[in-house]
C-alpha cells in the first residue's frame, strides 16, 4: 500500500481511538455528576 494509504490510516484510527476515550469519559464524569445529585438529596 501506498504511503499515504497508511496516513489515512493512521489518522482515522487515532481519530476513532480518541472518540472512544472521550465517550468513556464522558460516561464517567455524567456518573460523577449523577452520584452527586443522589448523594445532595
Amino acid at each position: 500500500m501506498d504511503f499515504e494509504t497508511w496516513l489515512l490510516l493512521g489518522i482515522f484510527g487515532i481519530l476513532l481511538a480518541i472518540a472512544i476515550r472521550l465517550d468513556d469519559i464522558f460516561k464517567i464524569l455524567l456518573k460523577k455528576k449523577k452520584n452527586e445529585n443522589i448523594s445532595s438529596y
